[in-house]
């Protein structure tokens, strides 16, 4: 996997995808900078994504993209008004 680096930094966003079609139901316009000590390095990130309304519950995905090249999701489980968590 190619990434665009430049002296260990890189562009992030995020986009929500909506299981099962997997299309996308948010794609976040704002670009954040994000600074790693090595080409290797874990770093955690947490992002707020402010005034985001769902559709419906569901099972939703929460994907990242660095350098415009999409890079790991996780699964984000939306529950309706009357469901409670497991």
């Amino acid at each position: 996997m190619r990434t665009m680096w430049n002296e260990a930094c890189t562009e992030v966003s995020v986009a929500i995808v909506v299981q099962p079609v997997l299309k996308a139901v948010y794609m976040c316009d704002e670009v954040h900078r994000m600074e790693f000590t090595t080409r290797h390095a874990t770093v955690f990130a947490c992002f707020r994504l402010r005034n985001l309304r769902f559709a419906h519950a569901g099972v939703y995905f929460v994907e990242l993209y660095c350098g415009g090249e999409f890079i790991d999701d996780r699964r984000l489980q939306v529950l309706g008004e009357q469901e409670e968590e497991p």
